[in-house]
């Protein structure tokens, strides 16, 4: 009885892990064949481990996070717990899961709970020198936000804007657009897009 038990909470985990990797591969806009070819692991194994009928190994799982750009813990939020009343629904401020782009020199956190909805909420703080990248890139949605701290310069279809603390903004996300830090403090800006991307 109490190894079924523990087999049973062991399957629970890793359908719970499974759920949360194709949530994010899905919000990255990525195939399984994109994946599985990163890590250098077979699309069917990626399956299976998505689907919860395979536990993936630490290095394996390591190399799935990184490929789709996110931490490990994220994985095992108990905040995130099915069985929790504010699962899908609240976010604590203590427990946003959060992610840093080192070379970029900025740190994002997400506000809303996960990626199962129509729209994501984020928090991106940018220290001075730090940009979206030197090229500007478009993808399907819309973007909308709110310069909190700091400024920010907005290229939108090679038009340069500089926003400064209350200045908002909204484009098509099919428009060519890039972001940085105009600067020499921190800029913190809230940003939601649609549909998910992270």
């Amino acid at each position: 009885m109490d190894v079924r038990s523990n087999d049973q909470m062991t399957d629970s985990e890793d359908l719970l892990v499974g759920n949360r990797l194709r949530e994010r591969r899905k919000a990255r806009r990525m195939t399984l064949e994109d994946v599985a070819d990163k890590c250098g692991i077979s699309t069917a194994q990626l399956s299976l481990i998505e689907r919860g009928l395979a536990s993936p190994s630490v290095k394996g799982l390591r190399e799935i996070c990184k490929t789709l750009q996110i931490n490990v813990a994220w994985l095992f939020d108990e905040e995130n717990d099915a069985n929790s009343a504010e699962a899908g629904l609240i976010v604590r401020s203590t427990q946003r899961k959060q992610f840093s782009l080192s070379k970029k020199k900025m740190h994002k956190e997400l506000l809303t709970p996960d990626l199962s909805g129509k729209l994501q909420f984020l928090s991106i703080v940018m220290q001075p020198g730090s940009s979206s990248g030197s090229e500007p890139y478009n993808h399907v949605g819309e973007e909308t936000g709110l310069v909190v701290t700091g400024r920010m310069e907005l290229v939108v279809d090679d038009q340069a804007f500089v926003l400064e603390s209350g200045d908002s903004f909204r484009f098509d996300s099919m428009r060519m657009h890039r972001f940085s830090n105009a600067g020499d403090e921190v800029c913190e800006v809230l940003w939601i897009s649609t549909p998910p991307f992270y």
